[in-house]
């Protein structure tokens, strides 16, 4: 009848564990390499990669225009948005990057000079309103970046008042792609 099933076939079970072991080391090692060697480098995206660049203002002497000048208590907000932009409150500077709106293509800042807030708490300081238009272009990058913004035909309008601090606005290019350059200079 069934012989053959009553032969006893066994491994010693310390044998077999040491089997299981190294299949499981073996597929693990395989799907490993397979994870590693799947990733591409369109799957990242580096830090040298482009990014949308931001707006580059440098501020120079009125009287002077080559000469830089620093805005002291220098505070600037986005039309709309209460908090002022990063690194931009109160401090004292010759040249700020701002970010443009991707998806609007105007951008509107209200820069605040001699920027304090008073005894009763009140914000004090001379306010210039400026905008900022412009065409958005989306570039893609790659899939894990994906797409950044740039610019193109810039221009700017001063909103006028009694007591504007900015004297002028030069548009030194009208295309922003990219952060290695001055795009505005203010005169002051």
């Amino acid at each position: 009848m069934l012989y053959f099933w009553k032969k006893d076939r066994s491994i010693s079970p310390i044998l077999s564990m040491k089997k299981k072991l190294a299949v499981t080391l073996f597929a693990l090692t395989i799907t490993v390499i397979l994870m590693v060697s799947g990733c591409q480098r369109d799957d990242i995206c580096a830090e040298s990669d482009p990014k949308t660049p931001g707006l580059i203002i440098k501020f120079q002497d009125f009287n002077s225009p080559e000469t830089d000048k620093t805005v002291s208590n220098l505070r600037v907000l986005a039309e709309g948005i209460e908090t002022p932009l990063p690194g931009l409150s109160g401090s004292s500077t010759d040249s700020i990057t701002v970010p443009l709106q991707s998806f609007s293509p105007r951008t509107t800042f209200i820069f605040i000079s001699d920027y304090q807030i008073d005894s009763e708490g009140n914000e004090t300081g001379n306010s210039d309103i400026l905008r900022f238009d412009y065409i958005t272009r989306e570039v893609f990058i790659s899939r894990a970046c994906g797409f950044v913004a740039n610019y193109e035909t810039l221009t700017s309008s001063l909103t006028l008042d009694s007591e504007n601090w900015i004297q002028s606005v030069i548009i030194n290019t009208d295309n922003v792609n990219d952060e290695t350059q001055t795009h505005v200079t203010i005169l002051h």
